[in-house]
């Protein structure tokens, strides 16, 4: 276990385990592990300015981070961890990002800021961004239901798929921008599963949507 100001915590070999918790991470905190197995555990942290939180090497890292919040004009990037990383009580503050690759939220996720999610994330708590924006700029995703206020997704990728699995409801703003109108939506949450504000749809479409998935109000 660990606890200081600013610090670079490492673990090398197979089978680490490494504790962290009440600390503040900054541009200069990261946590960094090396070899198979290693097993990560962050407790009751908060993140300062721009912060790239991991980096990993080796195979099955498990990383659980419990209990963060991303402070006011801070940015915490956990894109480089591909796999293994568990977020439960993720908090973002308003004007805070945080960028994802894959991972899974569990507890309940606070996003009063903006949120980039590059690959897929499961979702087994509460999701919550009602003030504030996400987006997803992988290629095939699952977009967590919940409440957004704005949602944008990247279609950017070719016969790009993105699926709502879940309820999706967004107050203010939908985006979805395409480039060659091969990348589509599609909703599997049943009737009512998404609604919207109001939507700007470029070069994509939607598929195989039932009566009463899909519901759009206000301006286009």
């Amino acid at each position: 276990a660990a606890n200081s100001a600013n610090p670079v915590f490492t673990g090398s070999g197979n089978d680490v385990k490494l504790a962290v918790s009440g600390i503040d991470f900054d541009s200069s905190t990261i946590v960094s592990v090396s070899g198979d197995n290693a097993q990560v555990t962050v407790k009751n942290t908060s993140v300062s300015g721009s912060a790239e939180l991991f980096r990993t090497t080796g195979n099955n890292t498990q990383i659980q981070v419990e209990n963060m919040t991303v402070s006011a004009g801070s940015s915490a990037d956990f894109s480089t961890v591909k796999s293994g990383l568990t977020l439960t009580g993720l908090t973002v503050a308003e004007t805070a990002s945080a960028i994802l690759g894959s991972a899974a939220l569990a507890g309940r996720t606070n996003n009063n800021g903006s949120m980039i999610i590059g690959g897929n994330v499961t979702n087994s708590g509460t999701f919550d961004s009602s003030i504030g924006s996400v987006t997803y700029n992988g290629a095939d995703q699952n977009v967590i239901a919940g409440t957004y206020k704005n949602l944008t997704l990247g279609m950017g990728y070719a016969a790009a798929k993105k699926t709502f699995s879940g309820a999706v409801t967004v107050s203010g703003k939908f985006t979805a921008h395409g480039t060659d109108g091969s990348a589509y939506m599609t909703i599997d949450g049943g009737a009512n599963a998404f609604s919207a504000g109001s939507a700007e749809v470029t070069n994509t479409h939607w598929q195989n949507i039932k009566a009463n998935d899909l519901t759009l109000t206000g301006n286009g």
